[in-house]
């Protein structure tokens, strides 16, 4: 009877631990989340919000309780054109396939927009969906930041694109790193496929010989420099123009060039 007494405090004892374990489990689940920008769903495969992480309230204003039980078409968080896609993700869910890195807008409480970049896993029982996993990440400001280099890239374009004449950006190296139309038609290709690449792969090498010890004068003295040139039979005026950095390092060149016109008359 002792021993039997004894194995029965023995399981209580492992019992006991088991449930210490995971209530630890649960509470360093809950202070991760509560701190990340993670917010981690459950659905079953009817649509059904079956558990959300606490920080959802701090993301979106929900409390998980105002969201757990509700379908996915009745929680109103997902901005309404990107509904179909998310629709989509569902079927590829239950499925029993994985959908990875799927960006969405959402809307708060409140009524602000966020955005979010979703994962999600299904979760497969004797070989059927049982249920659905997703952690949504927020990327609001990352959106916002790509959206307004973006901006600033187009807005640069235009003010390039507004000069009749040539003008290249390039780096140290010989790198395009901006240029206008006019600009790549003279080099005869589109700009997006000039833009990343070397100078030197647009123009004969007798150009690059003339013109590289000019170009390389604007790197060592950090002064503008202004000389003619010609290629193909046509000749340009060309001001290399330095842009340096805090310490007075150059870090970008602006080429200007203007096709020099001799009137017909003057021949």
């Amino acid at each position: 009877m002792k021993d039997d007494d004894k194995t029965r405090d023995q399981l209580l004892a492992e019992l006991d631990l088991a449930r210490r374990t995971i209530a630890e489990s649960e509470e360093k689940y809950r202070a991760y989340f509560s701190l990340s920008n993670d917010v981690m769903f459950h659905w079953d495969n009817q649509f059904r919000v079956t558990g959300v992480s606490p920080n959802v309230q701090r993301i979106l204003g929900y409390r998980p309780d105002e969201l757990i039980g509700m379908h996915f078409h009745e929680l109103n968080v997902l901005d309404p054109a990107d509904f179909g896609e998310a629709l989509e993700n569902a079927m590829h869910l239950l499925s029993g396939k994985k959908v990875y890195s799927s960006i969405f807008r959402f809307i708060t409480k409140d009524g602000a927009s966020k955005f979010g970049e979703l994962s999600e896993v299904p979760i497969m029982r004797d070989g059927k969906v049982v249920e659905m996993l997703c952690v949504a990440r927020e990327i609001t400001e990352r959106i916002e930041t790509l959206e307004a280099l973006r901006e600033r890239e187009e807005t640069a374009q235009a003010l390039l694109n507004a000069c009749t004449n040539s003008l290249i950006l390039l780096d140290p190296s010989g790198t395009v790193l901006a240029l206008n139309d006019t600009a790549a038609r003279i080099l005869g290709k589109p700009v997006k496929e000039i833009v990343r690449t070397l100078i030197t792969d647009h123009v004969t090498r007798e150009v690059i010989i003339r013109r590289k010890p000019y170009f390389d004068q604007v790197i060592s003295s950090g002064k503008p420099v202004r000389f003619t040139d010609e290629d193909q039979g046509r000749s340009f005026a060309l001001s290399l123009f330095p842009a340096k950095d805090s310490q007075g390092k150059v870090i970008r060149i602006a080429v200007y060039s203007q096709e020099i016109i001799i009137p017909k008359y003057i021949k």
